[in-house]
């Protein structure tokens, strides 16, 4: 019987972390609303809007290659809109990559993103996809919340290549008040921020009532000459009444639903069979 207690203590154990581990896989997930923003399980939003350059450019320009060291390149990034720089290089992208020493020498580097990725320090990574011009790149923005940060900084980019052959790899962190839950606003669709109509008919409705209540309490103080609640309420009889009422027209109602029962059971059914 111990032994029972005792396997049956494990298996709970087991279950509850199985549980709790299942409750932080979901808790670490951020679904992609568009290129800068995205929805936690929690339902919160890590968005990036409010610090978008727009259609006026990128919002973060010069963004050096920390390694490297020594590296001529520079990005300029913009997290939501997307940009272009030159007619040969970077056109319609989120990341360009340019050439200090050569302004005009640009390369793309990403103009989507693929995936948002929380990671186990809860930063979360914005995963653009890979973007093929003269080579392929691959693009990663680490996003680390920062209430005293704003718009943000970046921590500058690094480069790993194996070699030649291989595709570069770019990543970089930027540090921000955006980068937290709910940090910086997220302009839904104005749509969504419309009354429906279930609420405006509520509205209305409390609005008349109040109207109501209020035009009834004045009139039958300051005309009728009533001065205790609460028959200063308008209609005061009909309501103390409306109770009972509504019982009479329940009870009646179910009457005449046996009613129509008995009716249709007596006419269709005899001793078991319908009438032909």
């Amino acid at each position: 019987m111990r032994y029972l207690n005792g396997l049956t203590k494990l298996f709970v154990l087991i279950g509850s972390h199985i549980l709790f581990e299942f409750k932080q896989a979901l808790a670490q997930k951020c679904e992609k609303i568009n290129d800068c923003s995205c929805r936690k399980s929690n339902g919160k939003i890590i968005s990036l809007e409010d610090v978008d350059g727009g259609s006026k450019g990128p919002a973060f320009k010069g963004i050096p290659t920390i390694s490297p060291t020594g590296s001529a390149y520079a990005f300029n990034w913009n997290p939501c809109t997307k940009f272009t720089e030159s007619e040969s290089g970077c056109q319609n992208v989120l990341v360009c990559q340019y050439n200090s020493n050569a302004p005009e020498e640009t390369h793309p580097c990403a103009s989507k993103v693929s995936e948002f990725q929380v990671n186990s320090d809860g930063s979360t990574s914005i995963i653009y996809q890979p973007y093929t011009s003269d080579l392929t790149r691959v693009f990663k923005i680490t996003l680390v919340c920062n209430k005293n940060e704003y718009p943000g900084q970046t921590t500058g980019v690094k480069e790993t290549q194996q070699s030649d052959q291989d595709e570069p790899r770019y990543s970089m962190t930027f540090k921000s008040k955006c980068a937290c839950e709910d940090g910086c606003t997220y302009p839904e669709n104005p749509s969504s921020h419309r009354l429906s109509t279930g609420s405006i008919l509520l509205i209305v409705f409390f609005a008349l009532l109040s109207l109501y209540l209020a035009g009834g309490i004045v009139i039958k103080k300051y005309k009728v000459g009533v001065q205790s609640m609460p028959e200063m309420l308008p209609n005061y009889d009909f309501w103390a009444q409306f109770p009972s009422l509504m019982k009479d027209g329940v009870l009646f109602s179910i009457k005449g639903l046996k009613s129509g029962y008995s009716f249709l059971r007596n006419k269709f059914t005899k001793n078991g069979y319908a009438k032909i």
